[in-house]
């Protein structure tokens, strides 16, 4: 289960991110710091194809 959110420990593992402007984007360490993410993509047949749904732009 490396690199998935974990409900008993759920900074035990983290997401690596590159937005900039998103407002989870921690820029000290290149990860998500939202609680939990959601992932889309339903008919997805390559990473290319999904999308963050968590993402919130920077004001």
């Amino acid at each position: 289960m490396s690199g998935l959110f974990n409900e008993n420990h759920p900074k035990e593992h983290c997401i690596k991110c590159n937005v900039e402007n998103c407002t989870y984007h921690n820029s000290q360490n290149d990860t998500c710091d939202a609680e939990k993410i959601s992932v889309g993509g339903h008919d997805a047949c390559s990473c290319r194809e999904t999308c963050c749904n968590t993402f919130q732009a920077k004001m």
